[in-house]
């Protein structure tokens, strides 16, 4: 099952940020809050693999309390689905099982992490999916907030990128982690911006999920790349 993560430290000028969870690639942890004085949650570095079941991404953690009492809460993960058919499965627009971007919470919290894509496998004797796109990515992680400003939303996988990396939301001292792609040339989840003195840390991204297929995809557009098990 998916890692029990602690959220990140409350602090009123300045919440740690939250952790992106872990499932087939790792998260990336939050960042600290108020120049490194409330710690971050840290993402777990234990992927589960392949499932043996049909298995749902996994949430992020929450964003460490500010000094408006709002948390910003973890992102959801993807969801599971499967696909079968008897003789033939075409498939010839998105399909999307990512994980969720969190919202944001109050002045000086801590930026909440992301969830990570889910699971989405395909059987039948023959698939076809070249005009199809098939989605399994993290999100990316809120930003904290400071003590005038709200923590902004990470942001959901893009079906218009689908292989890019879903960015993380801009807090007062840069960015959060963006969410994993699951391709070697993206890169995976990344770990949140700490905040300076009176800043919340950004949240880390969501992990990738996972997708099987029974054939080889010809001409399909993937991320995380395809497992193929006969």
């Amino acid at each position: 099952g998916c890692a029990s993560l602690t959220d990140g430290a409350d602090r009123s000028s300045g919440g740690g940020g939250g952790a992106g969870s872990t499932y087939i690639t790792v998260g990336g942890s939050g960042g600290a809050g108020d120049n490194a004085q409330a710690n971050p949650s840290i993402a777990s570095n234990t992927v589960l693999g392949a499932p043996s079941i049909l298995h749902g991404g996994c949430p992020g953690s929450k964003g460490g309390t500010g000094s408006s009492g709002a948390q910003s809460g973890g992102g959801n993960g993807g969801g599971a689905i499967y696909l079968v058919a008897g003789h033939t499965l075409t498939i010839s627009s998105v399909i999307n099982a990512s994980g969720a971007g969190p919202v944001p919470g109050g002045h000086a919290t801590g930026g909440a992490g992301a969830g990570t894509g889910g699971t989405l496998i395909l059987y039948a004797p023959a698939i076809f999916a070249a005009s199809g796109t098939l989605m399994a990515n993290g999100g990316g992680g809120a930003g904290g907030g400071d003590s005038n400003t709200n923590g902004s939303n990470g942001n959901d996988a893009m079906i218009a990128n689908p292989t890019t990396q879903a960015p993380g939301g801009v807090g007062p001292n840069g960015p959060s982690g963006s969410g994993g792609a699951g391709y070697s040339t993206m890169g995976g989840a990344t770990i949140g911006m700490g905040g300076n003195s009176g800043e919340g840390g950004g949240g880390g991204g969501g992990g990738a999920g996972y997708i099987r297929s029974n054939v080889m995809l010809t001409g399909a557009t993937t991320s995380p790349a395809v497992d193929v098990v006969p």
